[in-house]
């Protein structure tokens, strides 16, 4: 894994999308030694801090589309296969290792540092109908902009080789443990038929020892 970025937990099948937060389980995780940066839209000169941070994130966000990451990653290579090979930004954008890097104006810190810093991914927009990716311009000349959502992925279509990503300068240093903290997990249902509403998920998994749910939406193409 290359210094200065951290894989995301592997999600349980058939669950839903239960925790605030894409979060790890793991103890690897690299903290911001610089205070994370605030910034407000629109954007302005970053300064050199703000740089090293938008570089970092950078490197996270292609890390996750990353063959390595990829091979054990069910949620992201879920969202994927719904979107197209993307991976919708707003999605991206809550990812707990992307907040604590940026966490404020996450979605458009995000955007800043795949377009302005890296080369390996793009931002497109997406049909949330269809799951097929649109043209902007055609977007633009109709109504169809009300369906879309931006959505984050490789460029060429395929996971990233490990290699191509660029190692962040910085050596990574354990978090220090949460003592008591809870374990935080992500998880999807796949296909749910239309009409279900969150008290057909949530009784689900009313059953013991299964942990109360935090969190849950209807996400795209019937998932939830």
């Amino acid at each position: 894994m290359p210094a200065g970025v951290t894989s995301e937990n592997e999600p349980s099948a058939f669950c839903a999308d239960a925790i605030n937060g894409y979060e790890s389980k793991s103890n690897d995780a690299v903290p911001v030694t610089e205070k994370p940066v605030q910034t407000t839209s629109p954007w302005t000169a970053p300064s050199q801090t703000s740089i090293a941070v938008l570089e970092r994130l950078a490197r996270q966000v292609e890390y996750y589309f990353s063959d390595v990451n990829l091979e054990k990653d069910a949620y992201v290579s879920t969202l994927r296969s719904l979107n197209d090979g993307y991976v919708p930004l707003s999605i991206i954008s809550n990812f707990g290792k992307v907040r604590t890097l940026v966490p404020h104006d996450t979605m458009e810190s995000v955007r800043k540092a795949v377009t302005d810093y890296g080369d390996l991914l793009e931002v497109v927009l997406v049909d949330m109908l269809t799951g097929k990716r649109v043209d902007e311009a055609i977007v633009a000349s109709t109504t169809k902009q009300q369906t879309t959502i931006e959505a984050v992925g490789p460029k060429t279509g395929e996971p990233i080789p490990i290699d191509s990503i660029q190692k962040y300068s910085a050596s990574p240093v354990a978090p220090m443990p949460i003592a008591g903290a809870p374990i935080q997990n992500t998880v999807i249902i796949r296909e749910v038929p239309e009409g279900t509403d969150d008290s057909h998920i949530r009784d689900l998994f009313s059953f013991k020892p299964c942990p109360p749910i935090q969190s849950l939406h209807l996400d795209v193409a019937n998932c939830w």
